[in-house]
């Protein structure tokens, strides 16, 4: 039976959305020859399409039907091709879109959802809150993990999410790199008389831009052009419009070449001695990670806050200028300084695509999952050095009570200064509490008389996964000198209810002589122990996600 992953990608205002779907597609398709790799877009433009190898299906928009008989209309279509095509892996770019989630042809499968700019604030937020990043298997973000949490307008619901549920993998960014073949080529067909390049690329030029940007930019730097001849500086400005590009044909200049749509744009942008550049997610990498000098342009983005990204890359490399896109001025400035400028070394985080690596997560969708851990144990009790040595010994690695600082388990009720909010700061993202069955909350160790209410009332009055925290109970076993099998016994009752459950192995009232006997039988109970990150991940994922 062939092994089918089918992508879908929306190309609603630009073609950063197409682009890395096509480069990650096709390095899928060159690790695994013997898989079948099959495009599913919605999208107006459809160059890129035509120029893959790899066979594509180009929808409407479907988020812009007309009626509710299009929209019953398109998904039997939609049904049609899932029962044809019958994807053993479904990979979605940035927007789940439910149709792809609930549909009988997709519903069982396993699904990737592959995200970049959209990682920042409030649609992060809002795709987490609408519960529907829980129905994929992996979520693969095409960015650098720092450069993601960075941003000040994620919760710290969404940062736990990000760092803990052990379905988000961070890969760094995707973009094409051209080899030294197609940049020679570039450079024959744009400057055939081996005049300095000046490349000005404005985007898409889709609805994502505003107040016609790319005319704007495309009018100023034909000014900048002008003064160059005039000034007799040999040459040749290239503008660069995307296949989106609605607005007026720039004034024609000697020096000027204006072109609708650029497939090898990349090569282009190597081969420039200036770029000027809209930062784009795709198109900032792929000019950074070649010599040319370059002029950030910034321009209103949803996805991307492009002009706190152009003053921090323009900040930190030489040769990399900011202008805006009326600005004339500056914008001659930067580009008589760039051509005369030696080049520029690559941006560190530019320079190596991530396509193969998210195609390799990928691959691994398709196999089985490895059997995971089926309890978690946690060890208290065991505080002296004679006793730790002990424990360390029958259970090497078992997580001791207050080791890890990312989990708190609750043995009473917290002082009043310790609100949710004050955990999340000190790096707590799991609270433990006992589980109303091991104790009795008249007389455990869970009943706090100064407070007069227990620890699992405590965790309820609180929405704790909205302040980043993960809750989760943990059954107290009270071990006892003549009670080693009281472990076996919790456990097993435990797995009866739980997927992963978690046990509190309290040691405190067994003598140090009588230790190994009752770390035995944890090892005994044949379990997979899970690990703190282990345990996070499945409380994190199951609480935030």
């Amino acid at each position: 039976m062939t092994t089918t992953v089918l992508f879908c990608f929306k190309g609603r205002h630009g073609l950063g959305h197409t682009r890395r779907t096509l480069l990650i597609a096709e390095a899928l398709a060159r690790l695994a020859p013997d898989v079948r790799v099959v495009l599913m877009s919605q999208g107006r433009p459809v160059d890129l399409l035509r120029r893959s190898p790899l066979p594509a299906v180009n929808l409407p928009v479907l988020e812009r039907l007309p009626n509710d008989a299009m929209e019953a209309a398109y998904l039997d279509l939609l049904r049609a091709l899932g029962t044809r095509l019958a994807p053993s892996l479904l990979v979605e770019d940035t927007y789940p879109d439910p149709r792809h989630l609930f549909l009988a042809p997709f519903r069982d499968v396993p699904k990737a959802l592959v995200m970049s700019g959209m990682t920042r604030g409030a649609y992060l937020e809002r795709l987490r809150q609408d519960g529907l990043l829980r129905h994929y298997d992996r979520i693969l973000v095409a960015r650098e993990e720092a450069a993601v949490l960075r941003s000040a307008e994620l919760t710290p619901a969404t940062r736990t999410m990000l760092g803990h549920s052990g379905r988000v993998r961070f890969h760094g960014p995707v973009f094409a790199l051209p080899d030294a073949a197609d940049v020679a080529a570039a450079a024959a067909r744009f400057s055939p008389d081996t005049l300095p390049l000046v490349v000005v690329s404005a985007g898409a030029g889709g609805d994502v831009t505003t107040q016609a940007y790319p005319e704007r930019l495309f009018s100023s730097m034909t000014e900048v052009a002008a003064r160059l001849r005039a000034e007799r500086v040999p040459t040749r400005v290239v503008l660069v419009a995307g296949p989106y590009y609605r607005g007026s044909t720039p004034p024609e200049l000697p020096n000027v070449t204006f072109v609708p749509f650029v497939p090898e744009l990349p090569a282009l942008l190597h081969a420039a001695r200036v770029a000027v550049i809209r930062p784009g997610s795709n198109v900032l990498r792929e000019t950074l990670s070649g010599p040319a000098a370059t002029v950030l342009v910034p321009n209103f983005s949803w996805a991307e806050d492009q002009k706190a990204t152009a003053e921090l890359v323009a900040a930190s490399l030489p040769h990399v200028g900011l202008a805006a896109c009326d600005d004339v001025a500056t914008l001659y400035e930067l580009t008589r300084a760039g051509l005369a400028a030696a080049a520029r070394p690559p941006w560190s985080e530019a320079v190596r695509p991530a396509q193969e690596h998210i195609a390799e997560g990928l691959l691994e969708l398709l196999e089985p999952p490895p059997p995971g851990p089926d309890a978690f144990v946690i060890v208290s009790g065991a505080g002296t050095p004679d006793r730790r040595a002990i424990a360390d010994e029958e259970l090497p690695g078992v997580p001791h009570a207050h080791d890890d600082p990312r989990v708190l388990l609750l043995d009473r009720v917290p002082p009043v200064h310790a609100s949710p909010a004050s955990l999340y700061e000190r790096g707590v993202r799991l609270v433990l509490t006992p589980q109303g069955e091991a104790h009795d909350p008249r007389h455990g160790v869970n009943y706090d008389p100064g407070y007069g209410f227990d620890v699992p009332v405590w965790r309820n009055a609180y929405r704790l996964p909205e302040y980043g925290l993960a809750g989760a109970d943990v059954h107290h076993v009270r071990a006892s000198a003549g009670n080693p099998g009281a472990f076996g016994y919790r456990l097993a009752r435990a797995r009866r209810h739980t997927a992963l459950p978690a046990i509190w192995l309290d040691l405190d009232d067994v003598p140090t002589a009588a230790l190994p006997g009752h770390l035995r039988a944890v090892a005994a109970g044949g379990s997979r122990l899970a690990s703190v990150t282990e345990l996070l991940a499945h409380h994190v994922t199951a609480q935030l996600m």
